[in-house]
């Protein structure tokens, strides 16, 4: 298995982290795929369907799926986690508002 990725090394060696939101939107605008194998957020408007958490209660009412009570919320800040990576890989950041958690 290591030799067959080893081909790909370069690809493998991110610089940067991406944000599932905006990844999402630029890779699959429509929403289809989530629609597909994400049944709860099927009736989603598709501005919401990447981050359907920061949807008005409304919406999400209307979709019949209240995020945290039909469907969990996120599990992971993707801000604090991008630079929390960022800075564990020794790239430049704003360590000011990170939360770096102590060695087990």
């Amino acid at each position: 298995m290591w030799i067959s990725s080893s081909a790909f090394e370069k690809v493998l060696d991110c610089s940067h982290c991406l944000s599932p939101v905006t990844f999402g939107k630029r890779l699959e605008p429509s929403g289809e795929f989530v629609r597909r194998y994400v049944p709860e957020l099927q009736n989603f408007p598709t501005e919401w369907i990447y981050q359907p958490w920061q949807a008005p209660e409304s919406v999400q009412e209307k979709s019949g799926c209240v995020i945290g009570k039909d469907y969990p919320l996120p599990i992971v800040d993707y801000s604090q986690a991008s630079q929390r990576c960022r800075y564990n890989t020794g790239m430049k950041v704003n360590t000011s508002n990170i939360r770096i958690r102590p060695p087990a």
